[in-house]
């Protein structure tokens, strides 16, 4: 025979592990990009304590400091848990943008991917790997891009290596302006790394949101979203803590798993949930039930419950 409080003892475990999985599941793996030059700045347990466990670094940091160097580094990573992506711009380069029909440069760019990967990264992202904006121009212009990121993908699959590409934040100039089909790069990496710029699209949390919300619902693999960190590249202000956690919460709510940061130089490191509550909630968006008022909301079950009339019968 169940008594009243037995039952209310199980209704309250039941919702305590609803609230668990919604705090723990979209907060512990995010990531960060870091340029070359901010390599020994990096501090792995400060990361580690603000739900930061993977780096995106950028291949400028092999020209400064040598492949033996940056393989030490990444071995040093790896044995604080935290793992190391290379970021290699593909079809731009020092503000020249080159065609992807040449194929002596896809070469070199194949051969670069295959000196980062000896290094011993976790991941190889692609940056860059579209059109100027001008993919309309060029007859099979997606078809080429993609055809770039296959030959990557069959280069890191069989080692086990992460791919990830840069996308821009665009659902409907993707094939058009970029060459960008999202539909089969998607099939071609493990991890979509969405820029979504609020700042530089003079847009807010909730258009991040959306837009996280249809790369979710529109590809094969992974999303990951990538948000700017300070206000835009017009306005190098960094973001509060506060208004960047209420950003990335826009993205977990709309399906992604985790997020990225640009850049660490303007990264203000907070743990994700601290400023997420029912207090602090984005506009048309569901409530975000956190850490900071799982005790709150506890409170209150406990007395709703205590309300109830439960009918039972013996």
């Amino acid at each position: 025979m169940m008594t009243k409080d037995i039952l209310k003892l199980v209704i309250l475990v039941l919702l305590l592990i609803i609230v668990f999985v919604t705090v723990h599941s979209a907060n512990g793996v995010n990531g960060v990009f870091v340029q070359g030059h901010d390599l020994y700045k990096v501090n792995f347990e400060t990361l580690k304590q603000n739900n930061i466990t993977e780096i995106y670094l950028y291949s400028g940091a092999v020209s400064l400091y040598g492949d033996t160097k940056l393989s030490n580094w990444i071995s040093k990573a790896h044995k604080e848990g935290i793992k190391v992506n290379i970021v290699v711009p593909v079809f731009q380069e020092n503000n020249i943008w080159h065609n992807p029909t040449d194929q002596n440069y896809k070469n070199k760019k194949l051969s670069e991917i295959d000196r980062y990967i000896k290094l011993g990264v976790d991941g190889v992202n692609l940056d860059y790997i579209r059109y100027s904006g001008n993919a309309y121009k060029y007859p099979g212009a997606s078809g080429l891009i993609t055809g770039f990121v296959k030959a990557v993908h069959d280069k890191t699959k069989p080692k086990g290596i992460k791919l990830s590409l840069c996308i821009m934040p665009e659902p409907s100039n993707g094939i058009r302006y970029y060459g960008q089909d999202i539909k089969e790069l998607s099939k071609n990496c493990e991890e979509l790394s969405v820029m979504i710029y609020k700042g530089n699209y003079k847009k807010n949390s909730k258009w991040i949101l959306e837009t996280t919300k249809w790369y979710v619902n529109n590809s094969y693999c992974k999303v990951r979203p990538i948000l700017q960190a300070y206000r835009s590249d017009n306005n190098l202000g960094l973001l509060s803590d506060h208004e960047l956690s209420q950003d990335s919460w826009s993205c977990y709510n709309a399906g992604a798993e985790s997020v990225s940061y640009f850049q660490f130089s303007y990264l203000n490191l907070f743990p994700i949930n601290k400023y997420a509550n029912k207090n602090d909630t984005i506009k048309n968006q569901d409530t975000i039930t956190t850490n900071n008022n799982e005790s709150d909301f506890i409170t209150q079950l406990n007395n709703d419950l205590n309300n109830l009339n439960f009918v039972m019968e013996v």
